[in-house]
């Protein structure tokens, strides 16, 4: 939020967790499935890693490469560690999800909207 101080109770918190973790069940993520996070804002970032603790998904972050391409040290981090992980799904925000795609073909890339339109979904 341009380097302003925010505020966001726990409770506040974990009601966002649960609503994000119910859309990972929904999208098929059962507990002890590892997944990777590569979400650019950090309030979503703490979001989603609280999803997954809720959830019992272990859960992956490795900074997001200024370039998503095989010869950049940080992406080439991130393949091995989702490799050494065996994580299939990758929580990624939107901008990131084409690229993470071409990078991870084996993965499962969601996005961070879709994540939230599945945790608010009717059942």
């Amino acid at each position: 939020t341009g380097g302003a101080a925010t505020h966001e109770s726990y409770a506040g918190l974990l009601r966002e967790a649960r609503r994000l973790h119910c859309g990972l069940r929904r999208l098929g993520l059962r507990p002890r499935e590892p997944v990777a996070l590569q979400i650019l804002d950090s309030r979503m970032h703490i979001r989603a890693l609280w999803a997954c603790a809720v959830g019992g998904l272990p859960s992956l972050t490795v900074a997001v490469a200024p370039q998503l391409t095989p010869s950049n040290a940080v992406a080439a981090k991130l393949v091995a560690a989702v490799a050494q992980l065996g994580a299939r799904h990758v929580l990624a925000s939107d901008e990131l999800a084409a690229p993470l795609r071409a990078l991870l073909p084996r993965a499962e890339v969601l996005a961070v909207a879709r994540l939230q339109e599945a945790g608010t979904a009717a059942p």
